[in-house]
Formats: structure tokens, sequence, C-alpha cells
């Protein structure tokens, strides 16, 4: 039977906060399993943690990141994951439209164009839907619908980072403000 593929790797970050002594944590991969220390600078030294290698990775990175996430959440002031997710995609979607001639140096792009193209987007998904929603001709692993309703939001990332625009915030507050509504918000459809 074969060992499950085990990437080796160590990495270090130091994290830092006024009147605060720095934090260090210290990951380590290797065929005998996972290891994290983290010297908090208080001169007592790392507290390590060991994960044998039969450790599901994939188990492990989630039920840290649950952590990350709850310990985040009491955070005054902290973004949630969603948010950060989406800032660090919208950052992304930006910089390969730049890179693609979309945004040329010294030239404004028109707000108005730019959410005609996202609406247009949208309409590409309905064509979709009513030609059956087939498998999307440049990532066939999707529908068209799939594929059509990821640009759109492609194009809103894009258009909001360069705007500075907080959509992310605007999502889960109105998703907040929505919870509180009526049925249907109090209208028939």
């Amino acid at each position: 039977m074969n060992a499950p593929y085990t990437p080796e790797f160590a990495q270090t970050g130091v994290f830092q906060a006024d009147g605060h002594p720095d934090v260090t944590v210290r990951l380590i991969s290797d065929a005998s399993g996972i290891g994290i220390s983290v010297d908090y600078g208080d001169g007592n030294g790392p507290q390590i943690t060991d994960y044998p290698a039969s450790t599901n990775r994939l188990q492990l990175a989630e039920a840290l990141q649950f952590a990350a996430d709850t310990i985040g959440s009491t955070v005054p002031g902290r973004l949630s994951p969603f948010v950060r997710g989406w800032i660090s995609t919208a950052a992304d979607s930006h910089q390969n439209a730049k890179d693609k001639g979309f945004w040329e140096p010294g030239v404004e792009r028109n707000n108005g164009e730019m959410l005609c193209l996202i609406h247009s987007e949208i309409s590409e998904a309905l064509e979709a839907l009513r030609h059956g929603n087939p498998p999307d001709d440049k990532v066939p692993e999707f529908s068209g619908v799939e594929t059509e309703l990821a640009d759109a939001v492609i194009r809103i990332m894009d258009l909001a980072h360069a705007r500075g625009w907080r959509v992310a915030q605007a999502i889960e507050a109105k998703m907040k403000f929505n919870a509180t509504r009526a049925y249907k918000h109090g209208k028939e459809f």
C-alpha cells in the first residue's frame, strides 16, 4: 500500500500588535506529521502541538480554520472570513482585468458601461437556461448558468475593487437586514 503524499515544508509567521510581544508561529510538515509551535514572546518558550502523519490534513485544515474564524469573530473590527475572502478574490479579479488590458493606465472606465457588462453576464445565464443549461464551452465541468453567474460576480468584484466599494460588507449587512423582514417582504411576489 502506498503512503499518502506528504508535502514537506516549514513556514514561520510573526504577528505583531501594539503594546504586545510578537507572536511567532512555526509550521513544519514532513513524513512524520505536522508540528505547530506558537511562541507568545512571554519568555515561556513555544507551545508545541504535533499531529501524526495519519492525521487527515483536510480535516485538520478545516478544524484550524474553524478555530481561527470562531476566535476571530470575537475580535471587534475583525473582518469576517467571507469579507476577507471577497477582498482577496476581488483584488485578484481586478489585477487579472488590468493584466488583460481592461483597465488601461490613465483611462477611466465608465460605471454605466461596467454595470451593463455585469447585466450582460446575467442575460447570458438566462440564455444558457433557455438552451437547456449545457456544459460551458470554456470550463465544461460547470454548466453555462454557473459560469455566466461566475462571470457576473467576477465583473462585480472587479468594479467594486477598482472603485473601493465595500460590496462584501454590504452583502453581509443586507442579509442581516433581510432576515428581519416579513415573509416575501410583505409583498405578493
